[in-house]
């Protein structure tokens, strides 16, 4: 999200105020590279949390079959 608020930030430098272009090219960039790197960040975390998890899960979940 952040990476997205600064791309907008970037091209409304660059385009509507003209004294601003170069800051808002190099915002923009900043913005474009954090959007990019959010999705494999995302399932990084995703999967490191999933294995961290999934013994438990499975510890519980025969637990709850044990019982009937």
């Amino acid at each position: 999200m952040t990476g997205t608020l600064l791309l907008d930030a970037g091209m409304c430098c660059a385009t509507v105020w003209t004294a601003y272009f170069i800051p808002g090219v190099v915002i923009g960039t900043a913005g474009l590279a954090a959007a990019g790197a959010a999705s494999p960040l995302y399932s990084a975390m995703t999967k490191h949390q999933r294995a961290k998890l999934a013994l438990q899960i499975v510890q519980l979940s025969q637990e709850l079959m044990a019982e009937r």
